[in-house]
């Protein structure tokens, strides 16, 4: 059983939008909605914390109700009570740290 990977790439992507060679599908920054729209178990935000705001709110926030959404942002608490602010009630959070886990 294999697992598919679905990215959508935020800032300079080089423009190769589709599926590779390995199976990765990837969405360019303006198809948020369409990246949104697929069947995924899981939205990874991996976004520097700075960022995670502006990240959120260019996103269909509707469409995260009832998937499991985490960040590996290092500044716990801030990304925990900003993505809890934002987020659908309906959506699952998991906080994690990029060297702690």
């Amino acid at each position: 059983m294999g697992c598919k990977v679905t990215a959508l790439r935020q800032g300079a992507g080089d423009g190769q939008a589709g599926v590779g060679q390995d199976g990765l599908r990837v969405f360019e920054e303006g198809q948020a909605f369409d990246f949104l729209r697929q069947d995924l178990d899981l939205v990874l935000l991996a976004v520097p914390a700075l960022e995670l705001e502006e990240v959120l709110a260019g996103l269909p926030l509707d469409l995260l109700r009832g998937r499991l959404v985490a960040d590996t942002c290092r500044a716990k608490s801030f990304a925990k009570d900003l993505v809890l602010k934002m987020l659908p009630i309906e959506a699952d959070l998991l906080c994690s740290h990029p060297m702690f886990g």
